[in-house]
């Protein structure tokens, strides 16, 4: 069902900001053909925010250089955006009516790598879905999912076929009772899960509990083949679920840093898991930590280590706000932080670049925004009214692309950019 889709303005930054998206600088602009603009479609995407001060979401159809509004029976003001590992759909949390509702984004898996109008076929629009569920105190992405935490229980909503007919949330996973966090999908084919209750993580492989370990307050996780990282208390903590002769191998412990260190957020491409706090960021490699010798579990049960690798970055006394992975270019990690500067870092050969941030003055997290693309980072400074699209394409390293104004982003409260994201690239974008 989709609800009533009203045009914006036409002069708003976002024109120009999503019509350059991805093309090369100084080639593509709003007025290009887009039936021979290859670099823009290949990238076709939805932009999807919300303001502070507005109930409606807003929303940019890069392909069809468009705004539409999102009205939703759940009060938009100040929403979560959390966006789905394929990148195709959102779920929307609005903390005053506690509502989950559903914004499909109108694209398909295909169009990751459809390269002109022909291969795209014809756009739809983003829409609310009529998908919804009340009464939730929080929404999480896990592996295919969004998990809601609601009345003190798990339900889980799976996102390959947002737009599928009749879609809704399943049935409450009641047990353990009590839930402090949503639960998260360790394994869907073998029904895998973790739970949170009682200051403890349990591990479920259907409705058998296999294993528990301390867990108070979990505040985020990341997740990256078999890997598991959660944020317990500020603490980094990782489960990694193994399968050897039929049965499953599960390991838990503490990730291992050089020195004692509090995380305060996670985020994850797929491959790799970066921890962060406000002072460094430490990368996990997934690959690492998988595939335990299958002699060494026969003869005796193997101890497992996660160990945390500290990134080089010059944060010159300034803290990091937030961190996510760009997709397609999925080794390039942006950390923002308080004085205005995206890091850019490579974790395949430890390359790092600095961006300035040059026209933002105001010193703080509160007021900046990191929404991520292929190959590009798009930071929001509420405070100035502006938004920087950082890119990188032909070879060049990543810059800043453009800087537009406008004064209704000085009310953004957060913005995803939904777009196709191939299996092996999936992200977790909000933690």
């Amino acid at each position: 069902m989709r609800k009533q889709n009203t045009a914006l303005p036409a002069q708003s930054w976002l024109v120009l900001a999503m019509a350059g998206l991805l093309t090369a600088c100084g080639g593509g602009s709003s007025s290009d053909n887009p039936a021979t603009d290859d670099h823009d479609h290949a990238h076709s995407g939805r932009l999807l925010y919300s303001l502070t001060d507005n109930t409606t979401l807003k929303v940019y159809d890069q392909a069809e250089k468009s705004f539409e509004n999102l009205e939703s029976d759940a009060d938009g003001n100040a929403a979560q955006l959390v966006m789905a590992d394929n990148g195709l759909s959102a779920a929307v949390y609005s903390r005053t009516e506690k509502t989950v509702q559903i914004v499909y984004s109108g694209l398909h898996a295909e169009e990751e790598t459809a390269t002109t109008e022909a291969e795209h076929g014809e756009h739809e629009h983003a829409e609310m879905l009529s998908t919804n569920l009340d009464s939730v105190d929080q929404v999480v992405g896990t592996r295919g999912h969004f998990s809601a935490l609601r009345l003190g229980a798990t339900q889980l909503l799976p996102t390959a076929d947002a737009e599928a007919a009749g879609l809704n949330f399943e049935a409450a996973l009641n047990t353990p009772a009590s839930q402090t966090y949503p639960a998260l999908v360790l394994e869907e084919a073998h029904d895998l899960k973790l739970f949170f209750a009682g200051n403890q993580a349990v591990i479920y492989e259907g409705t058998e509990s296999k294993q528990t370990f301390a867990c108070t307050t979990p505040s985020g996780h990341a997740e990256a083949g078999e890997l598991t990282v959660l944020n317990c208390d500020g603490n980094a903590h990782f489960v990694l679920a193994e399968e050897h002769d039929g049965h499953h191998h599960f390991y838990t412990g503490a990730v291992e840093f050089d020195a004692a260190t509090t995380v305060s957020g996670l985020t994850s491409n797929g491959h790799d898991i970066v921890a962060w706090n406000s002072t460094g960021a430490w990368a996990l490699a997934a690959e690492e930590h998988s595939h335990v010798d299958a002699v060494s579990i026969a003869t005796a049960e193997p101890e497992v280590a996660v160990h945390a690798e500290a990134l080089t970055l010059d944060l010159n006394g300034a803290a990091i706000c937030t961190a996510a992975f760009s997709t397609e270019d999925e080794d390039t990690l942006g950390v923002l932080t308080n004085n205005n500067q995206l890091h850019l870092i490579n974790l395949a050969d430890q390359s790092t670049r600095s961006i300035a941030l040059d026209e933002s003055t105001t010193v703080g997290c509160d007021h900046l925004r990191l929404a991520t693309g292929p190959e590009a980072f798009m930071v929001a400074d509420s405070d100035a009214g502006l938004v920087y699209l950082v890119d990188s394409h032909d070879g060049r390293p990543y810059h800043i692309h453009s800087r537009l104004r406008d004064n209704s982003i000085h009310t953004l409260e957060n913005m995803v950019f939904m777009h196709a994201i191939d299996a092996s690239h999936d992200h977790d974008h909000v933690h």
